[in-house]
């Protein structure tokens, strides 16, 4: 039995890990304090780092993390003070900054990256040398908040000089700009916002995993969005691109996987795909697991995220068989209003355990309250829609998960009102 710490856990990995059962016969989990949701703004992950590797030194075989900010970071850390399998911090603190994960993408696969420029807040303004319209957004984002498209010289400015974007890096962004100063050698902390040409096309999450230097990919997530807006309203499994051009996308991101340096570790890169361009663009790269897909890929495939983010925290390497699972494909659904809209209604624990057990392979996630009121313009939005609770679920076919988590909606018995 091999001993797993995963340090700042979040909700998604006690959802995901109570509603598996299969990694239990190998590994034992071991949450270390505090929570992703108790990390303050303050948070000293430099010293967490330190505390966590004299505090777990020797008793554990592997470390993760379900966190995208600061638990990939810090649990590369820690495993690298325990002289674990982990991927190099230097790498991850990479993936973490947009500007020098662009600059690594550039070097790897030219064809792939847009034209980008960096911005620093505060300076002096130019316009991109790329022109306009172009998308920005912070080089340490969080979903899709304070990201949109410029079309002029005065919009950028107004986007520039808004209150909300100097508070996020003062308040928001202060732990990851002090790991930036006291864990890496970059001239630039998170202080900044990426100017790039605008990318056109269908998004798609390839996902994979490198141990000891070898690179494997897990299958390609299709992200289908609200028409006109970008509110995501299903991620769907495996993709409906052409195998050809899901294995253009695999080779474009071992390429970048191996540049960043990345190593023992799940990895996750987002891309867009122009059918009439033929042309595939990276949107980013993340040195972790996407932990909102990782039971998708157990339901098509078999083998739950975490579990295989477990083997490689361990050195070995996870295997997939695809085709395996309980369901043909599986499908993230995040629930949204696109109004501002009050909650009268939510579903209780009981209801939700009934839901899930009528609804076999299902997971809710909630997290809206009643007489709370939900509005699309709140700053940690994408500025389209508000998100209220995520189901995930299999169906037969890709035309039944959407009437499937409708389905299962309905059964939650969620009631809202119009403002």
């Amino acid at each position: 039995m091999k001993r797993i710490l995963i340090v700042l856990p979040d909700y998604w990995a006690r959802l995901q890990l109570a509603h598996s059962s299969q990694w239990r016969e190998r590994f034992e989990v071991i949450e270390a304090s505090p929570s992703n949701e108790e990390c303050p703004e303050d948070f000293d992950a430099v010293g967490y780092i330190d505390r966590a590797a004299h505090e777990f030194a020797g008793r554990v075989d592997g470390v993760v993390s379900s966190s995208d900010y600061p638990g990939a970071q810090a649990a590369a850390g820690v495993a690298a003070r325990l002289g674990l399998p982990g991927c190099p911090l230097p790498a991850s603190m990479a993936c973490a900054h947009k500007y020098y994960a662009r600059l690594a993408c550039r070097e790897a696969a030219p064809e792939a990256t847009p034209p980008f420029e960096l911005l620093e807040i505060g300076k002096d303004f130019r316009d991109p040398a790329f022109g306009y319209p172009c998308f920005v957004k912070p080089v340490k984002g969080t979903f899709s908040v304070l990201s949109g498209m410029m079309r002029s010289r005065e919009e950028l400015r107004a986007y520039l000089q808004q209150p909300f974007l100097a508070r996020y890096g003062r308040d928001y962004l202060r732990t990851f700009n002090e790991m930036c100063r006291a864990l890496t050698n970059f001239a630039h902390d998170g202080n900044c916002v990426l100017a790039e040409g605008v990318l056109t096309g269908e998004q798609v999450t390839v996902e994979g995993w490198v141990s000891r230097g070898e690179v494997g990919v897990i299958g390609v997530t299709d992200s289908i969005m609200q028409p006109g807006t970008r509110s995501f309203v299903r991620f769907e499994y495996p993709s409906a691109l052409r195998q050809s051009v899901q294995a253009r996308m695999a080779e474009v991101c071992e390429r970048v996987v191996k540049r960043v340096g990345l190593d023992n570790t799940l990895w996750n890169v987002e891309l867009s795909y122009d059918a009439g361009e033929d042309a595939i663009s990276i949107i980013e790269i993340n040195p972790r697991k996407a932990s909102q897909f990782a039971d998708l890929y157990e339901k098509a495939d078999g083998l739950n995220g975490f579990e295989a983010s477990f083997c490689v925290a361990v050195g070995e390497k996870p295997a997939f068989r695809k085709g395996s699972g309980a369901f043909t494909c599986a499908a993230s659904v995040p629930l949204r209003v696109f109004q501002k809209t009050r909650v009268v209604r939510v579903p209780s624990e009981q209801r939700i355990a009934e839901v899930e057990a009528a609804h076999p392979g299902t997971i809710v996630w909630w997290e809206c309250k009643e007489g709370e009121v939900l509005s699309p313009t709140d700053e940690f939005e994408d500025g389209h829609s508000r998100r209220y609770g995520v189901i995930n679920l299999g169906a037969a076919s890709r035309a039944g998960l959407a009437a499937a988590a409708h389905d299962v909606e309905m059964a939650l018995g969620v009631r809202f009102a119009v403002t």
